[in-house]
């Protein structure tokens, strides 16, 4: 459904990820707001790797390496960053 509204899809896996955009999003939202904790990647993720992650300092380093850690979608909209499909999102979205 068309909704009038631009959008660039970008493929992290594929892709990759900055460690520059990275930072930025972690800057945004957090280490909670963007690791996907739930996910295989994180559970098959060493736990020396586990702890720089929970570590904002370092945890870009290792998101860079395993983008599959990022929750997803990221929408950047601006200065905004929004994560997953949240509320925040929506009303976003209807109010552009």
């Amino acid at each position: 459904m068309d909704q009038g509204i631009e959008a660039e899809i970008h493929d992290m896996r594929r892709d990759g990820v900055s460690l520059s955009q990275i930072q930025s999003w972690l800057k945004a939202v957090g280490v909670d707001g963007l690791i996907n904790r739930r996910g295989t990647t994180w559970r098959q993720l060493p736990d020396d790797l586990r702890a720089q992650v929970e570590d904002p300092k370092t945890a870009a380093a290792v998101v860079t390496e395993h983008v599959a850690l990022i929750k997803r979608p990221v929408v950047v909209s601006g200065e905004q960053v929004f994560v997953g499909f949240s509320d925040a999102l929506k009303v976003h979205l209807a109010q552009s």
